[in-house]
């Protein structure tokens, strides 16, 4: 199954979480990584199933996907029925810091 396509700066911040997680314990280095792999394929199978992000106002089709057990979302936009992830944001910082990511 093919995932959705990542923003750049997405990818980078997935990187880097899963760098930090790493460093704390492997192991939950890879059950990060399992449940966004799971979260990702999900989001290709039905990119209409998760909640729009409603604290943005915009006409965009943002939506978003809490990662069980970790303190992140998956922030999406469809296009054409096709996601493309904008961020790997914390759920509890920097709100819509991502917005002007937009992918085509």
């Amino acid at each position: 199954m093919n995932l959705p396509l990542l923003d750049p700066a997405a990818n980078n911040e997935l990187m880097e979480v899963t760098r930090r997680y790493l460093e704390i314990n492997p192991e939950l280095a890879s059950d990060f990584v399992d449940r966004v792999e799971s979260a990702l394929k999900s989001i290709m199978a039905e990119p209409r199933r998760f909640a729009r992000l409603e604290s943005v106002k915009t006409e965009r089709e943002i939506r978003r996907v809490l990662l069980p057990r970790f303190p992140y979302l998956v922030v999406y936009e469809v296009f054409n029925d096709q996601p493309y992830v904008l961020a790997f944001a914390h759920a509890h910082r920097r709100p819509d810091y991502w917005l002007e990511r937009k992918g085509e």
